[in-house]
């Protein structure tokens, strides 16, 4: 006969339990929860602390003599030239002016990106900068990109040929514009006419469905007695004939 103890099977030692844990955490409990705080506490104040940086942008027009036969401008001079003009000269000259002027300005010529928007005439920049230093980096764009201008008049101003060819391609570009705007304004008008007399036809029959409907309606106690006098008419016929038949038999009996 086998002993009691030896039924049971051994104990798992590595085995934690689920009250072992809530143990555990029961008794850290108040660790977890400083600890929790404090960590919030940081980022919180980490997050107002941090400064919020803004996109501030300034633009300028380029000069264009006309268009290529894929519809690109062309320019007088070329954005890529511009461009490099404002992150060589303008850009660090105005930047370093600005510093010695005013000593507090946290900002590099890494901070300052010139470029061309695509299928834009405008030559741009673009700086990344706290709200507190917005108003001096839009000055400092301003005056770089003023000194672009005024150093390089052909960016800003268009020849006068080019001028009159451009006035002269775009009063034939209204031209077709006119054009087109005064056929759509046909086919509007056409569209309305026919959607009137589409409304007309549905008017009318409309008109017509509700005096069918109400001959109809006329009509009914006409049909109703109709086949009432017609079933009396059948058998009154057949209830003659059948008088028909039993006399005839009567004569033959008799």
């Amino acid at each position: 006969m086998n002993h009691p103890d030896q039924e049971r099977p051994p104990e798992n030692v590595d085995e934690i339990s689920l009250y072992e844990i809530y143990a555990m955490l029961r008794q850290k409990r108040w660790i977890i929860i400083g600890a929790t705080v404090v960590f919030a506490l940081f980022a919180g104040a980490y997050s107002f602390t941090r400064p919020t940086n803004y996109a501030y942008q300034a633009c300028a027009g380029m000069g264009i003599l006309g268009r290529d036969q894929n519809g690109q401008p062309i320019f007088i001079d070329s954005p890529q030239s511009a461009i490099a003009q404002l992150d060589n000269a303008y850009i660090p000259f105005v930047l370093d002016s600005a510093i010695q002027l005013k000593k507090k300005v946290d900002l590099s010529t890494k901070n300052f990106k010139a470029f061309n928007p695509t299928s834009s005439s405008m030559v741009c920049i673009k700086t990344d900068a706290p709200k507190r230093l917005g108003d001096k980096v839009s000055q400092i764009q301003d005056a770089a990109l003023q000194r672009l201008v005024g150093d390089n008049a052909r960016i800003a101003a268009v020849p006068k040929a080019s001028a009159e060819a451009n006035i002269k391609q775009f009063q034939a570009t209204a031209q077709t514009l006119s054009t087109k705007i005064a056929n759509v304004l046909d086919q509007e008008h056409t569209v309305n006419s026919e959607l009137a007399l589409l409304k007309t036809k549905d008017t009318v029959l409309q008109n017509q469905g509700s005096r069918i409907a109400q001959e109809i309606d006329e009509m009914r106690p006409l049909v109703k007695n109709g086949i009432h006098n017609v079933h009396n008419d059948a058998t009154a016929l057949t209830m003659m004939i059948q008088n028909n038949q039993v006399a005839q038999e009567q004569q033959q009996l008799f």
